[in-house]
């Protein structure tokens, strides 16, 4: 083998990128759930819900609760005291983090 720097530089590279692709794929937090727990799904939902409903109609459902099942958060808010009008639900892949649906309650 000869001992040229470039050829060397990029054994190294390609080592080190077969070893954190390798590390990743084995990681189950980093590999398997985006949305780890409660508190993280419902940062997310509240963030997403802001955005599609406005911050103050969000603001006003606090505390929001969530709940696991097969890997989907359901996530919904409070009504405030004295309150009849419906409540923003969303539920969210765990893995991913993506939306699957969301409504406003009347």
């Amino acid at each position: 083998m000869s001992n040229i720097p470039g050829k060397t530089n990029s054994i190294v590279l390609t080592t080190a990128i077969l070893l954190g692709t390798t590390l990743l794929a084995q990681s189950p937090q980093l590999s398997r759930t985006f949305v780890s727990d409660e508190g993280t799904a419902i940062r997310i939902s509240e963030a997403k819900l802001s955005a599609i409903y406005g911050k103050k109609q969000i603001e006003s459902e606090r505390p929001f609760h969530a709940m696991l099942k097969d890997g989907i958060w359901t996530v919904s808010g409070s009504l405030p005291e004295g309150w009849v009008d419906g409540v923003a639900t969303i539920r969210i892949d765990q893995r991913t983090g993506k939306t699957i649906s969301y409504g406003h309650g009347k």
